[in-house]
């Protein structure tokens, strides 16, 4: 059927109706209540229209239509390619329908023995209640810009203290991605300390035993972020409160305080140390003790351990177990637990390629702001334990040949002492005769001399006794 079209002020309607009787009715009826309407008698008639770029304010939609794509489908591909209100209108009201309808946003659903100004009365409310989601939508839109680009930093928080939005000024003073905090305790994330006391402050209020019920303000507070970047800061806190006044999130917002220094630290020697944890060849990890939440780890680490700082921060030590056996890390939490601390734990590393590294675990706690921290120190030995051991197979093979040597030379006497021998046979002449045993028995003392020397421990001295 062709479209026809006559434009006035309340609205364009497309109709979609493979009923060409009942569209001329309908049509005429909202044409002579103000509407532009437009009609179609096909899916494909009706995408087309939508995707040619006329203006379309809303779609009276027949379930039923007959050319292979019912009412509901078309409805589908319609919302995939904008955003436009659907309402249907159909002679059937079985479930299935019912079921299939509500699985796709629509803005109401007539059935067709309804009077004319029944459907005027659903084209008014649906046309108000798509202008009442565009507005809320705009403002929302509005809202989270104004949200992000604010200058304070803006937590917001679920009763039990889990993140559910933060801003990108938070991000920044905390030094985390959103990715990282969102829907996850807080607690784990802000180090808030006062600024004098440099003890670290707590949120009351999450003990369930508390309620916050007024605005609460706070002065003369330090954020130290995941780097060691301190942030000097005011903090408000702010109930969100439903009709009940029950508890049901709550808003904090952290604003910089005017001139002052914000870089840390705040001494020229922590700045020296942060540099040294970061480019020291020995593998290095911080963990709070409470939990053994990473809080850094350096370079040299994530080579030896194959972990990517990225996806450390945040974990616990207790995720990251791929690279040991179960007895090595047994034994460690026993020797941890006896000492409270490892000087140096013999532990094996083994990468996913088949490599080992051998280290040596060495453990500090240590307290900053009121919190207790755990330095761990892992010396790779792989290299020296390697040159260790070929430097005994090298000692063991030299040892090999010494006593092969050495039982040559005393198999070289004892050839000459035989060879003496036998030639004081042929000797008749008895002073002679004499001085070939003479000879021989010299021959024989200096091998047993030369046996005992190599037998003793440290060849260096023998009991000249024997």
């Amino acid at each position: 059927m062709p479209l026809t079209e006559l434009k006035h002020s309340l609205g364009h309607i497309l109709l979609v109706e493979d009923e060409a009787i009942l569209a001329i009715s309908q049509s005429e009826f909202l044409k002579n209540k103000g509407y532009s309407v437009q009609y179609v008698s096909n899916s494909n008639d009706a995408y087309d229209h939508i995707t040619s770029g006329e203006r379309v304010d809303l779609i009276l939609m027949d379930i039923n239509l007959s050319d292979g794509m019912d009412g509901i489908q078309l409805a589908e591909k319609i919302l995939s390619y904008r955003e436009i209100p659907i309402l249907f209108v159909s002679g059937y009201s079985d479930n299935k329908i019912l079921d299939r309808v509500c699985k796709v946003k629509h803005y109401g659903y007539v059935p067709k023995i309804s009077s004319p100004d029944i459907v005027e009365c659903m084209i008014q409310s649906a046309l108000q209640l798509y202008q009442a989601e565009q507005t809320l939508a705009f403002r929302e839109k509005e809202l989270r810009i104004t949200f992000e680009a604010m200058g304070d930093g803006v937590i917001v928080l679920s009763p039990e203290g889990l993140v559910r939005e933060i801003n990108h000024k938070a991000l920044d003073m905390l030094g985390y991605q959103k990715s990282d905090i969102t829907e996850k305790d807080l607690t784990s994330f802000l180090y808030l300390v006062q600024a004098d006391a440099r003890t670290r402050v707590s949120y009351s209020f999450l003990n369930s035993s508390n309620k916050l019920i007024d605005t609460e303000r706070r002065n003369d507070l330090i954020i130290v972020s995941r780097s060691g970047r301190e942030t000097h800061v005011t903090e408000t806190i702010s109930p969100i409160l439903d009709a009940e006044k029950n508890l049901n999130g709550i808003v904090i917002v952290f604003r910089e305080t005017p001139n002052t220094p914000v870089m840390v630290p705040p001494k020229d020697g922590e700045s020296l140390y942060a540099k040294v944890f970061q480019l020291s060849p020995i593998p290095m990890a911080i963990s709070t003790l409470k939990d053994g939440t990473y809080l850094d780890v350096n370079s040299s680490m994530e080579t030896v351990f194959q972990l990517e700082k990225s996806k450390v921060i945040g974990r616990k030590t207790e995720e990251f177990k791929d690279w040991s056996n179960p007895e090595q890390l047994e034994r460690l939490n026993k020797v941890y637990q006896e000492k409270g601390r490892m000087s140096g734990e013999r532990m094996s590393v083994k990468h996913a390629d088949g490599n080992q590294y051998e280290v040596l675990v060495f453990s500090q706690a240590f307290e900053i702001a009121g919190e207790r921290f755990i330095l761990w120190i892992n010396l790779d030995v792989t290299k020296i334990l390697d040159m260790e051991g070929r430097l005994a197979k090298s000692v063991e093979e030299k040892d090999v040949l010494l006593k092969e040597l050495q039982h040559r030379v005393k198999n070289t006497l004892a050839i000459i002492s035989g060879l003496l021998n036998l030639e004081s046979f042929k000797v008749e002449n008895e002073v002679a005769k004499q001085s070939f045993l003479n000879a021989q028995s010299r021959i024989m003392s200096m091998s047993k001399v030369y046996e005992n020397l190599y037998q003793s421990e440290d060849l260096e001295s023998m009991d000249i006794r024997k």
